[in-house]
């Protein structure tokens, strides 16, 4: 969204539909391919293939099956009608303006964006500084992807993947563009992540509700607690774990879902493009070359 005249914050709208506007993932999506072209037919869509021919066959035996059953006992297969699809609202016209369009007789606005503190004691978004670790920590993450809006004891509350951080606006202090020190890079992680955080309306207005309980930032550094079969496993034990119950943090957020118990379930992407090697003689072990890391990151 445009701030100022300048495209510096990423924003979750909401209207009368609640989404994000599109942010793209080529620079990702560019650099595995390069480093790892993928082959032409995966394993899994191998799996796909057989497991949809044996759907078809079992939903076609399953159709006749029923089929028999009915006309054999004297009853009869009503006709399907298709029912006409209509839409109370007028097409949108394609076009290319620098903002979300919505058919007549709706609106949109910002919901909650990037930089926008979540509790009192966070700091108002500051386009000069672009903010501080401290501040990131404690408001909305960049970059949105997938989210959810769930409702819990009359409350409202949105789960928003925070994928990566576009380096050149969250870095636009710096003449690079890029981190140039701790603090920097501590910034950067705070963006990753996820964002929860409730929302209500007030006088017909949707809001964030800042000091929530329901409010919180998990981002790449946050402890993350193991469960599971696989927790205390010998190959989940690390130097800074040995007891292989606790990872830290998540980053690259891309996909998600609600599971049919109600929670948030979010996905990791690219996550291999984080890591690289000073030394250019370094070959990175087989199970690190499985996940796609490389001696160059993106």
């Amino acid at each position: 969204m445009l701030d100022d005249g300048i495209k510096t914050r990423n924003d979750a709208l909401i209207g009368d539909e609640t989404g994000t506007a599109p942010v793209g993932d080529e620079e990702f999506d560019a650099f595995d391919e390069a480093l790892r072209p993928p082959p032409p037919v995966t394993g899994f869509e191998r799996v796909l293939a057989r497991a949809m021919k044996r759907r078809d066959f079992l939903s076609g035996a399953v159709s006749m099956g029923t089929a028999a059953f009915v006309l054999g006992a004297g009853g009869f297969v009503p006709r399907a009608r298709a029912g006409a699809v209509t839409f109370d609202f007028a097409a949108v016209p394609a076009n290319t303006l620098d903002t979300v369009t919505v058919p007549k007789g709706f609106s949109w606005r910002v919901l909650v964006a990037w930089g926008d503190p979540l509790w009192a004691a966070g700091t108002t978004f500051d386009p000069e500084s672009r903010g501080t670790p401290q501040s990131q920590a404690m408001a909305f993450g960049d970059n949105n992807d997938g989210m959810e809006l769930f409702e819990h004891r009359g409350r409202t509350v949105l789960c928003v993947n925070n994928e990566y951080v576009n380096k050149p606006i969250i870095f636009g202090n710096r003449e690079s563009g890029l981190p140039e020190n701790a603090d920097d890079v501590r910034k950067g992680k705070a963006g990753h992540g996820i964002s929860v955080v409730e929302i209500a309306q007030t006088e017909g207005r949707w809001g964030i509700v800042k000091d929530s309980p329901y409010n919180r930032r998990i981002t790449a550094d946050t402890p993350m607690n193991i469960t599971g079969p696989a927790r205390g496993h010998d190959l989940l034990k690390t130097a800074a774990d040995p007891s292989g119950t606790t990872s830290l943090g998540t980053w690259n957020n891309c996909a998600n879902g609600r599971t049919p118990w109600g929670t948030y379930l979010t996905c990791e992407e690219n996550f291999n493009g984080y890591f690289s090697s000073s030394d250019e003689a370094y070959e990175p072990s087989a199970e690190l070359s499985r996940y796609g890391v490389k001696n160059k990151d993106w």
